[in-house]
């Protein structure tokens, strides 16, 4: 079985076991039957693999339109709560978010606490509106670093609303006089329509109430972030100089039997050719975003140290081995992910992981000449890293409450 082959049987089990562990058992079929055809018909599993992928995303049904969305839209705030509370059945997260803005428009922040817990992540736009309507600026001010690209005038309105709540009238109308500036005449319909029933604003809320709101949203915008994570500038910079130094240099510059200590830095990378190098290049796009995000200052260190101890590994077991390519370090961050699991379990990604780790035993076991001591090696030191080190805290900057 050449290479390619494996690049697809491999990918074709990554597909199979997602919809394994969704319990789509239609859909694992599809998976299943590119995985049989690939040994013989590359090709042909190839092809399968992508028509299907297309196919579904253009079958994939448009949700109906859900009364809470129309009625927020319209500011029928009243109208939407109760809407939400005939709803049954289980709610996407963003309806339960739409309710908890509508309950904080009626100063009813324990039923909005209660809608809130409901969800499992949500956007941090969510958390500054909600907030700038419980009429504290400490914990309004504290989410502004998480929106930096909102327009000014959404802002000023936002502020104007806490100020409102609070009682501060007066501060309230000057923060919109200047949103008017700048603000859309759609929009400007929403600000006059809030300076118009400025006195109905005003509205205590219980100090516990208030704090809990608050740490709920950090709780729900970690878990937004984690979800969301995507290729940072770190690992878009290995991937990066690995294909330059490919480009530019033959692999046996990078080898580290005969450059040692420097070539297991060296070697990582050196690839044989350029399926090795996308192989190992697309693996490493879809791993580091998570690791990246929580490991900013250490992500570089995790990635050198352990394609330096996966390289040792490999040469104490087969001593006249030439160590090419950058998987030991990849599957450090593998290993991570796996350990991350721990702190913030999953059991779809859980098992996702595990088959895709079982698939690799099983092919460094046919392939030896592919550094399965290495592979297992990184993935250890990965594991063992995340374990040992506590990950930085994704809440927003926090102002003086």
């Amino acid at each position: 079985m050449d290479l390619l082959r494996l690049a697809l049987l491999f990918n074709g089990a990554l597909v199979l076991g997602l919809h394994l562990g969704r319990r789509r058992w239609a859909r694992a079929l599809q998976p299943l039957l590119c995985l049989l055809l690939l040994p013989h018909y590359p090709a042909w599993g190839l092809a399968l693999l992508l028509a299907f992928s297309a196919f579904q995303r253009l079958a994939r049904p448009t949700p109906p339109p859900n009364p809470i969305q129309e009625l927020s839209l319209a500011r029928k705030w009243k109208e939407a709560t109760d809407s939400y509370e005939e709803l049954e059945g289980d709610q996407p997260a963003w309806v339960h978010l739409l309710a908890c803005r509508a309950y904080a428009r009626q100063a009813r922040f324990p039923e909005a606490l209660h809608t809130l817990k409901k969800t499992a992540q949500g956007p941090p736009q969510y958390a500054f509106m909600t907030m700038a309507l419980t009429g504290s600026l400490p914990h309004l001010e504290a989410w502004l670093p998480r929106l930096p690209h909102w327009p000014e005038h959404s802002k000023l309105h936002a502020r104007a609303l806490c100020q409102g709540r609070a009682g501060n009238l007066e501060a309230a109308e000057s923060l919109w006089e200047e949103a008017l500036l700048t603000a859309p005449d759609d929009f400007r319909l929403y600000i006059e329509e809030d300076r118009q029933n400025l006195a109905s604003l005003t509205a205590d809320i219980d100090a516990r109430t208030l704090e809990q709101l608050h740490h709920h949203f950090q709780k729900l915008d970690h878990n937004h972030q984690m979800a969301n994570a995507r290729l940072g500038p770190q690992a878009l910079a290995l991937i990066l100089l690995t294909v330059l130094a490919y480009l530019l240099k033959p692999a046996h510059f990078y080898l580290a039997q005969s450059t040692l200590p420097l070539g297991l830095l060296t070697s990582l990378f050196a690839h044989y050719n350029l399926t090795h190098l996308a192989l190992n290049m697309v693996a490493l796009a879809g791993l580091s975003p998570l690791v990246e995000l929580l490991y900013p200052k250490r992500f570089l260190w995790l990635y050198f140290l352990a394609g330096a101890v996966a390289g040792l590994a490999q040469l104490f077991i087969t001593p006249q081995a030439h160590l090419v390519g950058a998987s030991g370090a990849i599957m450090a961050l593998f290993g991570a992910r796996l350990a991350l699991l721990l702190r913030y379990p999953n059991n779809h990604q859980l098992l996702l992981l595990l088959l895709i780790f079982g698939v690799q035993v099983v092919i460094d076991q046919e392939f030896p000449q592919l550094g399965g001591v290495a592979h297992m090696w990184g993935a250890c030191s990965g594991f063992l890293f995340v374990l040992m080190s506590r990950p930085q805290d994704l809440a927003p900057q926090t102002a003086d409450l």
